[in-house]
């Protein structure tokens, strides 16, 4: 009968532990990594999910189509797609806070040579929405407004483009 703890018995033992103390090793620096890649998607998830709160800035979303093209996102426009949504309103309807948490941080122009039109940059901790041909309630530049609040109002876009195209907004939404 073989002594238990014989030299041969002991190195077998030994080398096993060993073995068992690698693989857990790896195991832990394999599982310490699949953690944080956990961490990192729940973090893109809850990135996603604020876009997922956003509202959209009119009362009614109707996408516009017409003589001068669709306003869906993607759609051609010549050798680029469109960047955003073309939503379509009545000259003067209001336009809403789309984000939670967010503010009015700036006024913008969507074109550098035509004054007429203007819009606004809203933003929160996660997200940006550049809202197009809205009039912004000044009193709001800067501050933080409440998601579904009013924060300034439709323009008509015929001004520049002529009859063949249908009063809209165009929203454009990044994740920071």
């Amino acid at each position: 009968m073989k002594d238990p703890m014989s030299r041969h018995n002991w190195d077998e033992l030994t080398h096993v532990m060993r073995n068992m103390l690698q693989c857990s090793k790896e195991f832990l620096r394999d599982f310490t990594k699949r953690c944080q890649e956990i961490d990192n998607l729940l973090i893109d998830i809850s990135t996603e999910k604020e876009m997922l709160n956003w509202l959209p800035p009119v009362r009614e979303p109707v996408i516009r189509v017409d003589a001068l093209g669709d306003g869906h996102f993607g759609a051609p426009r010549g050798y680029r797609l469109h960047r955003g949504t073309d939503y379509i309103v009545t000259p003067g309807d209001p336009v809403f806070m789309t984000l939670k948490g967010a503010k009015v941080k700036r006024v913008t122009r969507p074109y550098a040579d035509y004054d007429e039109l203007t819009g606004v940059v809203v933003v929160n901790e996660h997200c940006l929405n550049v809202l197009y041909y809205v009039t912004p309630i000044e009193d709001l530049i800067g501050k933080g407004v409440p998601q579904g609040e009013v924060i300034g109002y439709a323009q008509d876009v015929r001004v520049k483009y002529g009859p063949k195209m249908l009063p809209h907004i165009h929203s454009e939404k990044y994740i920071k």
